[in-house]
């Protein structure tokens, strides 16, 4: 997601730019997605940034495959795709 950031700063400001959007947040509240980013695994695997080895982790599918996760990013993704 944020790969392509030269620095921190950018990185910053533009995290500050996705909290001011209701749909991150309550995608970001939703009780799933904290507890996945809450598991030291996972978070482990994030900071590595293996965008392959994230997939395959099984609670990170698991978040994914949820009706009410799913409905939350596909309302976030109407917004980054300017819907």
């Amino acid at each position: 997601m944020f790969g392509a950031f030269q620095s921190y700063g950018e990185m910053m400001k533009a995290l500050m730019q996705l909290m001011k959007d209701e749909r991150f947040r309550k995608l970001m509240a939703n009780p799933k997605v904290q507890g996945l980013l809450k598991d030291p695994e996972f978070l482990q695997l994030a900071q590595a940034k293996d965008i392959t080895k994230i997939k395959d982790h099984p609670k990170f599918g698991s978040v994914m495959n949820d009706p009410e996760v799913a409905e939350l990013m596909s309302r976030f993704k109407e917004r980054t795709h300017g819907t």
